[in-house]
């Protein structure tokens, strides 16, 4: 109850802290895989695999313009966000529902470096909670992700990486207990 109400508190005060007047829904489809952990991991054998397909929309500012002349533009902002997915491991796949708040750096730069490269993208952390399976139990998540625009296009790719928790689940921990999973996952998406 509480992470729920901190989560609504920190989505609401979110666009208020936007870089841009408006906000614009974004659209990312990713697919991850990773090992899993238990409190009953075998040191000696290798973790079992999971692997993970979801979808996040969330509001953030538009990307930045180049800058005018050669060099980098900075920018900052709160991005809230809702996931719904699927993990599969052990072969059995479970669906997750998450709701998270990502810190975002933006940035821009007009013929930097050895090429003379223009760029724009962005790198974020990020924090999310959520319940997973039928019995709805708890999951958590803390991350890191990077992406570039493609060109002037509303289309981007990148990737994240991050540790998923998981309380209570017996598909990860085998008994009512904690787990977790390092998860590096690509993604494609873009602003509508």
């Amino acid at each position: 109850m509480r992470t729920g109400l901190a989560i609504a508190i920190v989505m609401s005060a979110a666009p208020a802290s936007a870089v841009a007047d408006e906000r614009r829904t974004a659209i990312d489809v990713q697919a991850g895989i990773g090992p899993v952990f238990t409190e009953q991991y075998d040191t000696y054998g290798e973790p079992e695999t999971a692997t993970l397909l979801r979808a996040r929309v969330g509001w953030e500012a538009a990307p930045l313009e180049y800058p005018t002349a050669p060099g980098y533009a900075w920018a900052g902002t709160l991005v809230p966000e809702l996931t719904i997915g699927m993990i599969d491991y052990n072969d059995q796949g479970e669906s997750f529902v998450q709701a998270g708040v990502r810190l975002e750096a933006l940035f821009a730069q007009k013929e930097q470096g050895l090429l003379k490269v223009s760029a724009r993208g962005g790198m974020w952390l990020a924090a999310r909670a959520g319940v997973v399976g039928e019995d709805r139990d708890t999951m958590w998540e803390g991350a890191l992700g990077w992406y570039l625009w493609l060109g002037r296009s509303k289309v981007r790719i990148g990737w994240e990486m991050g540790m998923l928790g998981f309380e209570g689940n017996p598909t990860y921990t085998g008994y009512d207990d904690t787990a977790s999973s390092f998860q590096f996952a690509m993604f494609l998406g873009g602003q509508l």
